[in-house]
């Protein structure tokens, strides 16, 4: 029971790591309401795709984040800062305060994104590895579909309330300090070797094209992902094809297919 509630608590991490876009059903009435208050539609769009920015930068800075914050410490003020933030909204709709709040959620996420897969490769070899990273894959994409889904239907009371949707992270939380046992620093230790001896090989110059064609792929592929999710509950809204709530449920169905792909790659 101890290893499953380990396992579960680690791949639960994943759940909202692609969460920025989950309130994007909230996105019409968000800009009934800000126009009103004399901001633009750009500048409201810009409150949904601004946590992305954050969380590249951390990313970026995670190599010089590592000295200082631990595994632990890492995931703990992720958590923080992505429940903190991301729920902020609910209580305090004050634009600039929003704003402060998407980055904030931003670097939580950053935060967690650079160690929910090294985690698995440190705790877990062989198969169950293999297996673990597919099922972190498909909780990632569970996570997006369910947190859409109930997004819409707390916009039934107001748009502000979608944004609790980010107040699962302090339950995540618990169960990473509950059952997630401290890296041992030995492991820890000989990681950073791995990684030092990994980064004295030079990538031919195959690898290197190889490398940089995928990211360029799944740039692309994020782009028009991102693209549909901030523009499908408008067009609905507009076109009076349905509800707010109704254009979540479409949100969360195109991320089936992510958790299938997850999940034939763990067992296939």
């Amino acid at each position: 029971m101890k290893a499953f509630m380990e396992k579960f608590s680690l791949l639960s991490l994943s759940l909202m790591l692609v969460s920025t876009f989950a309130v994007s059903p909230a996105l019409p009435k968000m800009l009934s309401f800000y126009q009103t208050r004399g901001y633009s539609n750009a500048q409201v769009e810009l409150l949904l795709s601004l946590s992305s920015f954050a969380i590249l930068t951390v990313l970026l800075l995670n190599p010089w984040l590592n000295r200082w914050l631990s595994e632990r410490w890492s995931i703990v003020l992720g958590l923080l800062l992505l429940s903190i933030g991301g729920i902020l909204p609910v209580f305090l709709q004050f634009y600039p305060l929003v704003f402060l709040s998407r980055l904030l959620l931003g670097f939580g996420i950053g935060l967690i994104n650079a160690r929910a897969i090294s985690m698995i490769s440190e705790r877990f070899s062989g198969q169950t590895r293999v297996q673990m990273l597919g099922l972190r894959g498909s909780a990632e994409v569970l996570g997006s579909a369910l947190l859409t889904f109930l997004a819409g239907q707390w916009l039934n009371v107001s748009w502000s309330f979608a944004f609790l949707i980010y107040g699962f992270g302090f339950l995540i939380l618990l169960c990473y300090l509950l059952f997630v046992p401290a890296a041992k620093r030995k492991r820890e230790h000989s990681q950073k070797q791995l990684y030092s001896t990994a980064s004295r090989k030079r990538l031919t110059f195959r690898q290197l094209f190889y490398i940089f064609g995928l990211a360029l792929y799944a740039g692309f592929v994020i782009l028009v992902n991102s693209a549909n999710t901030l523009r499908i509950p408008l067009v609905v809204e507009r076109l009076h094809l349905g509800t707010a709530s109704q254009a979540s449920f479409i949100l969360s169905l195109m991320m089936l297919m992510g958790i299938l792909a997850g999940i034939l790659f763990s067992f296939c």
